[in-house]
């Protein structure tokens, strides 16, 4: 599973834990053989166990953002002895602003899942007066990248929200999912790759 997934499901399971409970408290209020008391010791022990789920909750995200954080890392590696990227380089400053657009383009295809190198390729081209090239290259790279500190964000959001004096506080998760959301799609175009690459080295 993505791990981008794999953390949108965990939220989507704090908001079910909280609409149970939300349920569970409407119906021990509207319970009428019962006296307050016993309301109350009954609500208190179902918000006691939906904090514990809730808890739990953050403590699998936590280990999942351990994935996210190599993802991160493998997001913006940049290597600087792949024979290609120096090849390139070298092309591009050879050939300057009459570097052709199908040169160019294709540079920013090999490298469509590497924003640290688009970002490096995009500084390049403007060097070289390839103003297309260089705002391609960007677009590309912005398109993909998600920001570094997400791991860290999310980290932050979710303790907040899970570590609430009640449970039943709604707090809107919508911007991360978003974010989520980007990091999926990123996800599954790296994975492509890889069984691009495996079915090259098959043949």
């Amino acid at each position: 599973m993505k791990k981008a997934t794999l953390i949108k499901e965990l939220v989507n399971r704090y908001h079910v834990i909280q609409n149970t409970l939300q349920d569970q408290l409407q119906e021990i209020n509207a319970d009428v053989e019962h006296s307050t008391s016993w309301k109350a010791v009954k609500k208190n022990e179902a918000m006691d166990k939906a904090q514990t789920r809730i808890l739990q909750v953050y403590d699998d995200i936590e280990m999942a953002l351990i994935g996210l954080n190599e993802l991160r890392d493998k997001q913006f590696a940049f290597d600087y002895s792949d024979p290609k990227l120096l090849g390139a380089v070298q092309f591009i400053k050879t050939n300057g602003r009459h570097l052709p657009e199908s040169a160019w383009k294709q540079m920013i295809q090999d490298y469509r899942n590497k924003p640290a190198v688009l970002f490096y390729l995009s500084d390049l081209f403007g060097k070289s007066e390839l103003v297309d090239a260089a705002i391609a290259a960007k677009d590309a790279a912005n398109t993909i990248s998600f920001s570094a500190n997400l791991p860290q964000r999310i980290s932050d959001s979710m303790y907040y929200i899970t570590h609430a004096a009640d449970p039943t506080g709604y707090v809107d998760t919508s911007g991360i999912m978003r974010e989520l959301d980007a990091l999926e799609a990123y996800e599954t175009r790296i994975s492509e790759d890889i069984g691009t690459a495996e079915e090259s080295e098959g043949e």
